[in-house]
C-alpha cells in the first residue's frame, strides 16, 4: 500500500520558484522515516538504485534488515584489498547450491564482507543455471538469514512495480499531465488514493462475492464495471436481481 508521497523536483526549478531542494536520497531517507511511524516491515526492499551508504545507514541504525540488489561495480573486500563485485565473480568459481524458493529453484553462493559505508553485508549471488553467466547480486545486513529466504523476501519487491503499472494503467496516472507541481502531486495523491480503497474493498466480505477472487487492481476495476452494469440492468426492471 502506498503510504507517503514526495515529488523530486530538480535544483534550477526550485530556485525559480523557492522551493528547498532536497535530493533524491534525502527525500529517501525521509520517507523510510516517515514510514516506520506506521509500520514495522519484517524487512526493507528496494532496488539496486537507492543501495547508497546513506540509505542502507539509515535503516541499519534503526535495527531493521535490508535486502536490495547490488550494482556489480560495488566493492566487496577480498583478503586485503576491495575488488568490484563483478570482477570477484569473475575470479572466483564458487560452487553454486541450489536453493528452492518455493516456485522457483536458484542457484546460489554467498559472501560476508564489510562496505566502504562501515556496514558488514552478506552478498547472495543467483544463478537461473547453474553453470549460467548472468548473476544478480542480492545485499542483505541479515547475516544470518539463508539465501533461499533472502532470495523469497527480495522477490515480494515486485509487487511495487505492480503498483506503478497499475495507477498507470487504471486509476489514470498515464492519462494526466500538469503543469503546476501542486496540482500533480494532488492528482498523484488521488490515484494512491483510488488504489487503496479497491485494496481495501478486496478485503470486505461484501465486495467479494463482486470480485469473484480478482487479485489485481485491473480485475478489480473490470469486476467493478460488469457489477455496475448488471445493477443498471436490474433497477431498470431488465431481469432478476444481480
Amino acid at each position: 500500500m502506498p503510504l507517503h508521497l514526495s515529488t523530486y523536483v530538480k535544483e534550477e526549478a526550485c530556485t525559480k520558484t523557492g522551493r528547498p531542494f532536497r535530493t533524491e536520497t534525502e527525500m529517501v531517507v525521509d520517507l523510510i522515516s516517515k514510514a516506520l511511524e506506521y509500520v514495522t516491515p519484517e524487512v526493507i526492499l528496494f532496488d539496486a538504485w537507492y543501495g547508497s551508504k546513506e540509505i542502507l545507514n539509515h535503516v541499519a541504525e534503526r535495527d531493521h534488515a535490508f535486502i536490495t540488489q547490488s550494482k556489480t561495480n560495488r566493492l566487496i573486500r577480498e583478503g586485503v584489498k576491495q575488488v568490484q563485485v563483478k570482477a570477484y565473480l569473475a575470479n572466483h568459481k564458487k560452487e553454486f547450491v541450489a536453493i528452492d524458493i518455493g516456485a522457483e529453484y536458484y542457484f546460489c553462493t554467498e559472501k560476508v564482507s564489510p562496505t566502504r559505508g562501515g556496514l558488514t553485508v552478506k552478498f547472495v549471488f543467483l544463478r537461473a543455471r547453474k553453470n549460467g553467466r548472468n548473476t544478480m547480486v542480492l545485499m542483505t545486513n541479515a547475516l544470518d538469514m539463508p539465501p533461499d529466504e533472502v532470495t523469497r523476501q527480495y522477490k515480494k519487491r515486485w509487487d511495487t512495480e505492480v503498483f506503478y503499472r497499475d495507477c498507470k494503467q487504471y486509476p489514470g496516472i498515464g492519462e494526466y499531465q500538469a503543469r503546476s507541481i501542486d496540482v500533480g502531486v494532488t492528482r498523484l495523491l488521488l490515484v494512491f488514493l483510488a488504489y487503496t480503497i479497491l485494496k481495501g474493498m478486496a478485503c470486505r466480505r461484501f465486495f467479494q462475492s463482486i470480485f469473484r477472487g480478482a487479485d489485481t487492481i485491473g480485475a478489480m476495476c473490470e469486476a467493478l464495471k460488469r457489477h455496475m452494469f448488471r445493477m443498471m440492468i436490474w433497477i431498470n426492471g431488465a431481469t432478476g436481481p444481480p
